[in-house]
């Protein structure tokens, strides 16, 4: 970064060796689950306050009206709620609380925050190609909220 800052540049094909990702973080499922209690803990994580509460507030809290359209991954332009960040979808046919936020990424990544239940999932499935694969998605959430008592 400090050679960035500098004005040195540097070589981009080592940059194309490493697979992209949204935010560019690699990261494993234990740690994305340790970032998502962090989270539902309002910003602390075993007694560390990593971020502030209002920043988990604002990330929780629905940004977009109904008006705005979804066209990701072929949805048509359906309503989509987001917060500042994280998706807050919800129907029907989803099993974690509505309120509950997440993220989803390539191929079947996932975490979500379920604030009402207290539960924290997160999840990677290792596809090959770079294709996004709702089954990986909501089906392993399914079965995740399904064997809540």
């Amino acid at each position: 970064m400090l050679s960035f800052l500098n004005g040195e540049t540097q070589d981009d094909s080592i940059w194309s060796k490493i697979p992209s990702t949204g935010g560019g973080m690699f990261s494993t499922a234990y740690d994305l689950n340790k970032f998502g209690t962090m989270l539902l803990n309002n910003g602390t994580y075993e007694g560390n306050r990593i971020i502030g509460r209002k920043a988990v507030e604002k990330m929780s809290t629905f940004y977009l009206t109904g008006d705005i359209k979804d066209y990701c991954w072929n949805a048509g332009g359906v309503p989509r709620l987001y917060g500042l960040g994280p998706d807050m979808r919800y129907n029907l046919s989803t099993f974690y609380t509505k309120g509950s936020y997440f993220h989803e990424g390539a191929g079947a990544c996932c975490l979500i925050i379920d604030p009402f239940e207290k539960l924290v999932a997160s999840w990677f499935v290792p596809f090959t190609n770079d294709a996004w694969h709702a089954h990986g998605l909501f089906n392993v959430a399914a079965i995740i909220w399904s064997g809540l008592k």
